[in-house]
């Protein structure tokens, strides 16, 4: 009796791995001028979205959301975001789905 040792099952992942993912959100969801935050020098914004069967991200939103501008940054970040590789299941490309938090840090 043969046994599948090979596994071809996968999580859905950014091109690069979760560094190139994070060097791609650090760089596109930046702090909006013109604010200040007191008490905290870091505001967190959650964005929850799809990734489709060919690695596109769709059906973005918020879910946890802080402030009109820095929700519009991370929204942009994710919507704009180069295609991931889709995730696989039973030889089969399939949708998953991802919650996201953005850290924006307030320079001191």
């Amino acid at each position: 009796q043969e046994t599948d040792t090979i596994s071809t099952d996968r999580k859905a992942t950014f091109p690069g791995g979760m560094k190139a993912w994070v060097k791609y959100l650090s760089k596109h969801a930046h702090f909006p001028s013109g604010f200040q935050i007191v008490n905290s020098d870091a505001v967190v914004v959650v964005v929850t979205a799809t990734i489709d069967e060919n690695g596109k991200i769709i059906n973005v939103y918020l879910n946890a959301p802080f402030h009109p501008s820095f929700d519009a940054i991370a929204l942009k970040a994710m919507r704009t975001a180069p295609n991931w590789l889709p995730a696989i299941n039973h030889h089969r490309r399939i949708k998953t789905h991802i919650n996201q938090p953005l850290t924006f840090l307030q320079e001191q």
